[in-house]
């Protein structure tokens, strides 16, 4: 980082320009890098965490062109990746004898210029500000690539979120990426004091709403005046802001002003986006005329978001003044003005607040359908691809590789009390438990090639051993040894072995129903390149590519060369044997797929909402007539073949549907600062424990349909169920609890098994439990392409594709008390009017019109339906509300929408009427019998009217 800013690579005010304000000279800039330099590698030299290794056994690597270096490694300048970094190094060095460099930078986009060798011939960064750098600077031409990369051929904790959707792309298919393990959060925080001091007087921080004009937030805060002028007169710096202890107050200072040269170049960029600057501050619109009602906002470094959340201030009108500091800048005014409140950019997993008393800071939670501003990531680790070819046992070792969000709060408590990165990892490292998950990542590698490789370098070994003591039965043994050992790793790492790493790693994108279906076919096609090649879908397939072809049936995998990943090739595909009716082709499909069709993100539009994600591995799909699509995926050195059904077809079975919903209710981890939306359309914030009773969809999708899904491409349906075509539409309110869906399905099902209209309905199953498949959109659609899968037309979204199967016989609606405040819940319940389908109400007591609800119930919902009108029905997503407007037009307008559902709730209530009349009709027939002439005040005939009247 620091030598790329002396040769004129972009820079920060945490850099260059920044340190000249202060006064410090160029020359005395060069000596202090330098001497941080060679601090960075004393570590590297001279400590012993594991072992003591010689530097004489240190090996170096080889890029093929002679010279034979070591493994450069760059990683980001932020906390969360220096302990990690620092635990690859010592494994590298002390178990694998590889000499390891760390290289660090200010930004993610860095990281991957470096690793793609998007550099000049010295290994400098392009300086995008020049004008005869700034084509190189883009990075969208590979064969101007340094190959191989110059400074860094592995980067640690690349954060996608912030990289444009092209280098997303281009980074995946230059070489290899995965997830570290860890989420990254970042956004506004606050301190917890003020937190807590505004939840006794009703006002929640945590969420943004709070923060808009009479909502109550700005009496917690600082002014802008009084922030200003604190930060201006802090006169004792940290020695990274003042190195030489002899700085003035005025150092650190709000820097969006035009006349502080400091911040010229990014002053420039201000403009260029219409935003404009007083006085070091910009102010929204929302408190610009009335500045003592802004809530005082410090960004870090000005490339952290801060054109982004002026522009969030504006869009939400929200009371903002935001100005930058610098990061290290940042740090000391949170510090040392504990009296003042402001909001604060910050990030986890990080050490920087992580004891920041009284308490860790709070984050401010935005919606970020509204904000489109994404405020959690999954980093990454990005490999140069060569450096498989290099050494497979490093290549092997950084593939492996991850750390859980335990390990990061751990690291960083510890680097927050003080300790070295080094200190921290060693630690890390010889912990009993960690040291059982890193001895894992050096075991023999899951794909064939590696393995070969291994095997083949400890049988050169135990050869030249054998021969140097002239040991010829020794020799022959180890020969034997390394033979069987190597069937025996090619046996266990199968695909189909879950308890394997490679199939583990197959269960993650294909699921347990699918992965119990694989079978091996053959044994060729193996050699140097071999690896897994995976048929995962109900179709036979063949492949043809330059290198050759291959033919799978269904559910079939073998070894071949899984190459065609980044290369030109065809699948040929048609219905396999023993398929079902909804699995057929009407006829065979071809499709080539090409490598600027593979990513590891989703499309542009979804890459630009707030879900966007990144997935485990490079993903192409392609269509198939009227049949979904084909899904291509690179895992561990396997060609992954998977089937994405389209919507008429992802019905979850009913069962298992019950078992997800009591996963969410029992999930061993804390949810923190999880969403409730009450009744009322008033927000809450809170943690939720294992058995909690509040966890919604909201928190499953976040805790569980994500991590297990939506990073493989796929929805929860296809992923860990056994879908088929769905029986039943499930109509829901995302804010309602598990616990009450639960309740709900329980009785639908039991109503399902006994109810004579749909004992035809369900010829699958037993005769107690049908088994029936139901349509719940948080499982059945794809989260990481919603906005895409959705479209712009209501009439060809997957609600109106399932709503119109016919498979579905009946539509649900879950809580309909609630349900009649959703936008979405109207249109679907209004929908299936038009196509004719079954309309039925679930409450946790049951189906409304199968009598199981009580009748104040019932008298309840009629009331609420009487004054009903649907256009006061709100929707979270602005998108999606014009979407149904639009749709609503063509069905006749919200006032013939009201109408139909008026229509459709009146004939379930009197459907629920109907059953209760027979019940009276057969105890007062009862009671005749019993004696005729007499009836008395509390007798079933004079209580009739009074149910009625209930009704």
């Amino acid at each position: 980082e620091p030598l790329m800013a002396s040769r004129g690579a972009p820079t920060s005010n945490d850099g260059g320009p920044r340190h000249r304000a202060m006064g410090m000279s160029r020359r005395r800039q060069d000596a202090l890098l330098a001497s941080a330099c060679v601090a960075m590698l004393l570590p590297v030299v001279g400590a012993t965490c594991l072992r003591e290794v010689p530097a004489s056994e240190m090996r170096l690597l080889s890029s093929g062109g002679g010279e034979a270096r070591a493994l450069p490694l760059v990683l980001p300048r932020w906390a969360s990746a220096g302990v990690p970094a620092q635990i690859l190094r010592i494994i590298l060095e002390e178990e694998l004898r590889v000499r390891t460099d760390l290289l660090t930078v200010n930004y993610s986009p860095e990281l991957v210029s470096h690793v793609l060798g998007c550099t000049d011939a010295s290994g400098r960064l392009w300086n995008a500000s020049l004008p005869d750098e700034r084509e190189e600077a883009e990075c969208a031409d590979p064969g101007r690539f340094q190959e191989p990369p110059l400074r860094a051929w592995a980067a640690l904790d690349v954060w996608t979120r912030v990289l444009s959707l092209d280098t997303v792309r281009l980074a995946a298919n230059a070489g290899y990426m995965h997830p570290v393990g860890y989420r990254g959060v970042m956004g506004l925080y606050t301190h917890s004091d003020t937190v807590r001091e505004a939840q006794g007087r009703d006002v929640l921080l945590q969420w943004w709403e709070a923060y808009r004009v009479g909502f109550g937030a700005r009496e917690f805060f600082s002014s802008v005046a009084e922030m200003d002028s604190a930060i201006r007169s802090i006169a004792e710096f940290s020695d990274s802001v003042c190195s030489s202890g002899a700085c003035a107050p005025g150092t650190i200072r709000p820097l969006c002003d035009l006349g502080d040269p400091a911040s010229a170049q990014e002053m420039t960029e201000v403009a260029e986006s219409g935003l404009k600057c007083d006085g070091g501050w910009f102010f929204s619109p929302a408190c610009d005329q009335n500045r003592t009602a802004c809530i005082p906002v410090l960004m870090a470094s000005f490339k952290w978001r801060f054109i982004e959340y002026c522009e969030v201030s504006i869009r939400m009108n929200l009371p903002f003044a935001i100005t930058w500091l610098g990061w290290e800048q940042e740090k000391d005014v949170v510090r040392k003005l504990p009296s003042m409140r402001f909001l604060f950019y910050w990030w986890e997993p990080d050490s920087a607040f992580a004891r920041l008393p009284p308490a860790r800071p709070v984050r401010i939670y935005f919606d970020e359908s509204f904000s489109k501003l994404p405020q959690a990531t999954t980093p990454m680790i990005m490999l140069w691809g060569g450096l498989k070819h290099i050494d497979p046992a490093v290549y092997q070792l950084l593939q492996m590789a991850a750390f859980d969000d335990g390990d990061l709060a751990r690291m960083m408590v510890g680097t927050a009390l003080g300790e070295s990165d080094e200190e921290v990892a060693c630690r890390w490292l010889q912990d009993p438990e960690c040291e059982a998950k890193w001895r894992q990542w050096l075991l023999p590698p899951s794909n064939v090639t590696e393995v070969a490789q291994l095997m083949s370098n400890d049988l050169a070994l135990g050869v030249t051993a054998a021969a140097a003591a002239v040991l010829v039965i020794a020799g022959c043994a180890t020969v034997a040894w390394a033979v069987l050992a190597w069937r025996r790793s090619v046996r266990w790492h199968r695909p189909s072995n879950p308890e394997s790493r490679i199939g583990a790693e197959v269960r993650q994108w294909i699921g347990p129903h699918a992965q119990g279906r694989l079978v091996q076919v053959g044994a060729s096609g193996g050699g140097r390149h071999a690896g897994w090649c995976i048929n995962a879908t109900p179709f036979s397939i063949s492949m043809e590519s330059k290198s050759g072809s291959l033919v799978l049936q269904p559910w079939a995998f073998c070894l071949a060369d899984p190459r065609g990943i980044g290369r030109e090739f065809a699948l040929h595909v048609r219905t396999g044997p023993g398929a079902e009716g909804w699995q057929e082709l009407s006829e065979p499909a071809t499709l080539d797929f090409e490598p600027s069709d593979f990513s590891s993100s989703p499309s542009s539009v979804e890459l630009r909402a707030a879900d966007s994600i990144t997935y485990r591995g490079l993903v192409a799909r392609k269509p198939l007539p009227e049949l979904g699509q084909i899904k291509v995926s690179s895992v561990r050195r396997a060609l992954l073949l998977q089937w994405s059904p389209p919507h008429t077809s992802r019905g979850v079975p009913i069962d298992e549907f019950q078992g997800f919903l009591r996963d969410v209710i029992a999930h061993p981890e804390l949810w923190k600062q999880c969403r409730n939306i009450n009744q009322d359309g008033t927000i809450t914030i809170e943690d939720k424990a294992p058995g909690c009773g509040h966890r919604n969809m909201y928190d499953a999708n976040l805790h569980i349909v994500r991590p297990e899904a939506t990073v493989v491409d796929a929805s929860y349906a296809e992923a860990r169920t056994e879908y088929g075509p769905p029986d039943v539409f499930i109509s829901h309110v995302w804010g309602e609890t598990a616990s009450c869906t639960r309740d709900a399905m329980g009785k639908l099902w039991d109503w399902l098994a006994g109810d004579s209209r749909s004992s035809t309905a369900f010829l699958r199953g037993d005769v107690l439990r049908p088994r029936v498949h139901v349509w719940f959109c948080l499982l059945c659609n794809n989260q990481s392409r919603v906005i895409e899968e959705l479209g712009d037309d209501l009439a060809a979204s997957p609600f109106a594709q399932v709503l119109r199967s016919r498979s579905v016989r009946y539509v649900a609606l879950v809580s309909p008390f609630r349900a009649l405040s959703r936008k979405w819940c109207n249109f679907e319940f209004c929908l299936s009017g038009h196509v004719d389908k079954s309309v039925l109400m679930l409450t946790q007591d049951g189906v409304v019109q199968a009598g199981h609800v009580a009748p104040k119930t019932l008298n309840d919902l009629a009331k609420k339906v009487a004054g009903f009108d649907c256009r006061q029905a709100s929707c979270t997503s602005s998108a999606d509300s014009e979407l149904i407007d639009v749709a609503v037009d063509r069905m006749g307008g919200y006032k013939m929408l009201t109408t139909t559902l008026q229509g459709i709730f009146r004939d379930a209530i009197l459907e629920a009427y109907g059953c209760l009349e027979q019940a009276m009709d057969t105890v007062h027939a009862r009671a005749m019998t019993c004696d005729p002439t007499e009836e008395t005040q509390d007798s079933p005939r004079s209580g009739e009217p009074r149910v009625r009247r209930e009704l």
